[in-house]
């Protein structure tokens, strides 16, 4: 087990500060005036939850809402969730499905990629561009991948 775990280093993680490394079962009882001190202390300092700030979380999700990235990134995944399961419908074969799915996901992230950095690759947008603009495009380059699977079947 020593050979399999790190040794708790509270002064390099602070998260490790009320660790305790007993060396071997034959030290127990000389440890255990060091346990007790652990315990007691923890008890003292019980842990200190942090409070939800709802004004905060509105806020949040108010930009992410807003968002034209998450907007896409949260539509992009649900097209793609629902292009597999129409795979899996018309019994696309399981490796087929895997290099579908690669494919997508990869799709998937150039798209948001070249929305977030302006790249585009597939986007040609001016200074602003509509979501639906962005679900277009990836649909039709969507729909070229899948024709390769679905063909691939018959």
């Amino acid at each position: 087990m020593g050979r399999k775990l790190e040794k708790p280093n509270p002064e390099k993680n602070a998260w490790e500060h009320n660790s305790l490394t007993i060396p071997s079962p034959s030290c127990a009882s000389e440890a255990s005036l060091e346990v007790t001190d652990l315990l007691l202390t923890a008890l003292e300092n019980p842990v200190k939850y942090a409070e939800d700030n709802m004004e905060q979380k509105e806020t949040d999700r108010i930009i992410c809402s807003t968002n034209v990235l998450h907007k896409a990134d949260q539509t992009l995944r649900r097209i793609v969730s629902q292009t597999m399961k129409g795979a899996k419908d018309e019994q696309v074969l399981p490796h087929n499905l895997k290099l579908l799915a690669e494919e997508l996901n990869k799709l998937k992230a150039e798209f948001l990629e070249d929305l977030k950095q302006g790249n585009k690759k597939y986007l040609c947008f001016q200074q602003t561009i509509d979501i639906s603009d962005v679900i277009s495009f990836f649909h039709y380059e969507k729909d070229n991948i899948v024709q390769k699977y679905f063909s691939k079947q018959h």
